[in-house]
């Protein structure tokens, strides 16, 4: 199914314009060239024209780099959410990312078939609505990072057997492939991407992190099976003072090889392919995970004791792996336009489960329908609705409870977060857009101690 987001405006970092001054003795076709040339380049500062344009550079001055198998991405992403009831307290802030990308074929560069190399780096910025007013588990948006440049994505990929099995080693990001779902990109709680249940259970390689890693595909038709192996543990937890910041969260390139393994596999069916049309593109997916690495039991100490006992160790028994199971589903349900398989009504909807025992959360469900062309003359405007849950694990629960017994008190339990999200991206130009949100988060944190908080929010999106 293609991405209902955005579309990348990817292409090369430009060549220096034309000047448009035809030198001596050129032929015809040279000051025709030159002429086109310059028009573009009026055209870019030329306000009615610039407006008007597809994108946001002129693609004259990027085709030469394209043809040479050069790309690029450049996106901005600017968030103001506000929590305006409910939470710790009331407030606003203000988050933005900048991420830019640079993809490089070998075969039209250095004559290399079928290689690609591609590289990234972020530069974000802002303040986390989550810490300071929410108090939640998912977090209002994926962009609230303190300000860091940073490297993300770095690797090389190889195809065989004409496209049909590819070869990734590098820096990899877990989430671009494995897990996600294409219509929930459109959300902007972060319950959307990176599942809670996963989020919570283990450190892996999720945006705005990536890790060394190897990635195998295989396409057969409308099927395709996708597996990889990373790094357990992408950014260390040493011990260090409160206040003392780690420095590989500042640039990136601290490549960890400690921590175990995580595994992950993924099986996928497709309605729609390059051979296959359909007017209702669906896609399915099926997959697990399994890290080697040690983890902390919820309930028990080392000594066997329930963690709230007075008697406690205060050391959680360790417990050898983890691993989880997911699925995911994407469908069209009503397209009004033959032809056109972006348009209309689309369902999705993904779960996730991990065991109770080494993990804070044990369940989640995020579903959610999504709306591209509901406006007559709006035809790239996407709305939807989307509703997320995280059930807290019965053996953090049983400790909540045994703190309450051995405290005499009486706190909430915790049981579950969920955040019900409505949002409409405004497509002003192709590479540009506006969002306007609403989400409505019950109980912040797991349990009914925070009160249900009520957040607004709008995303400024530029794209070259």
């Amino acid at each position: 199914m293609a991405l209902l987001g955005l579309p990348a405006r990817s292409a090369a970092a430009f060549d220096e314009p034309p000047s448009g001054v035809a030198a001596p003795h050129q032929s015809p076709m040279a000051e025709t060239s030159a002429t086109e040339a310059e028009s573009d380049y009026e055209g870019f500062f030329n306000t009615q024209q610039y407006w008007d344009m597809d994108h946001l550079l002129p693609e004259r001055w990027l085709q030469p780099l394209t043809d040479r198998g050069i790309d690029y991405t450049v996106m901005y992403t600017a968030d103001v959410l506000g929590n305006v009831s409910g939470g710790l307290k009331r407030g606003a802030t203000f988050s933005g990312v900048l991420e830019a990308g640079l993809s490089l074929e070998t075969e039209p560069l250095l004559g290399w078939r079928g290689a690609t190399i591609y590289g990234s780096c972020l530069i974000a910025h802002g303040e986390n609505l989550c810490d300071q007013h929410l108090g939640d588990l998912y977090g209002g948006s994926s962009d609230e990072r303190k300000f860091s440049v940073r490297l993300y994505e770095l690797w090389l990929d190889q195809t065989f057997c004409h496209e049909a099995v590819s070869l990734r080693v590098g820096q990899l990001a877990l989430d671009r492939e494995f897990l996600g779902t294409d219509l929930g990109l459109l959300f902007m709680n972060c319950a959307f991407g990176w599942p809670a249940v996963f989020g919570w259970s283990m450190d892996a390689a999720t945006y705005p992190v990536a890790a060394p890693g190897v990635r195998l595909r295989v396409d057969l038709g409308r099927y395709w099976f996708q597996s990889a192996v990373f790094t357990g543990e992408p950014e260390p937890l040493e011990e260090r003072d409160e206040n003392e910041e780690r420095p590989h969260e500042e640039h990136g390139v601290d490549f960890n090889f400690s921590g175990g393994v995580l595994a992950i596999w993924e099986l996928g069916y497709a309605t729609v392919t390059e051979e296959v049309n359909s007017r209702h593109p669906g896609v399915y997916k099926l997959g697990g995970w399994f890290h080697t690495g040690r983890f902390e039991d919820q309930y028990y100490d080392d000594q066997g004791r329930s963690l709230a006992d007075p008697a406690t160790s205060e050391n959680p028994r360790s417990l050898n792996d983890n691993w989880g199971l997911y699925a995911v589903a994407e469908q069209n349900i009503w397209n009004p336009c033959a032809g056109m398989e972006e348009r209309g009504l689309s369902l999705f909807a993904r779960v996730a489960a991990v065991p109770s025992d080494r993990n804070l959360i044990s369940f989640t469900v995020d579903t959610g329908l999504h709306y591209v062309g509901l406006f007559p003359g709006r035809p790239h405007d996407v709305t939807g609705v989307g509703f997320s849950y995280s059930r807290i694990s019965n053996r953090a629960r049983d400790l909540a409870r045994d703190e309450n017994v051995f405290a005499d008190a009486a706190a909430p339990l915790p049981d579950y977060e969920a955040v019900l999200e409505w949002t409409y991206r405004i497509e002003i130009k192709p590479w540009w857009y506006l969002q306007p949100d609403v989400q409505y988060i019950v109980h912040p944190g797991g349990s009914s101690a925070i009160p249900d908080a009520l957040v607004i929010g709008l995303r400024c999106v530029f794209s070259l």
